[in-house]
């Protein structure tokens, strides 16, 4: 099942739900869009019926979906659907270098195997002095 990151898998659902969902989102299009129906019908060569149950999802061609989606502004909704993926796995594990590790520094072994070095002591810093009262 399809999925994007931003939406959970939805339960598998029927074609009359699909089909009933895919109606109220194209007729949210054509408000949106400030269109009637027989606008809509005239501008994709269509009967008003036709667009009538597209709307409804009583059913319609994938012909008449295409020509909505045309006059709608989402004429690449249709590729988008079904794009086959032009990515080969096989060629891009063929083509990959082998992985390098990074060159070992030049020690004297590790350091948890070298002897402890004493701590250098920091300067001594001057303290400031108060000035003494005077009698």
């Amino acid at each position: 099942m399809l999925t994007s990151a931003n939406h959970p898998p939805s339960p598998i659902r029927t074609p009359e739900e699909l089909e009933a969902e895919l109606g109220g989102n194209l007729r949210t299009l054509r408000l949106q869009r400030n269109l009637s129906q027989e606008t809509l019908a005239e501008r994709a060569g269509l009967s008003l019926g036709a667009i009538r149950n597209l709307e409804a999802g009583a059913g319609s061609s994938t012909s008449t979906l295409a020509k909505v989606l045309n006059v709608l502004g989402k004429g690449d909704a249709l590729a988008n659907l079904a794009r086959v993926s032009t990515i080969d796995p096989y060629a891009i594990t063929r083509e990959a270098r082998q992985r390098q590790r990074a060159p070992r520094k030049k020690s004297q072994g590790s350091p948890l195997l070298r002897p402890a070095q004493p701590a250098k002591p920091e300067p001594a810093k001057p303290r400031p002095t108060k000035p003494r009262p005077t009698k």
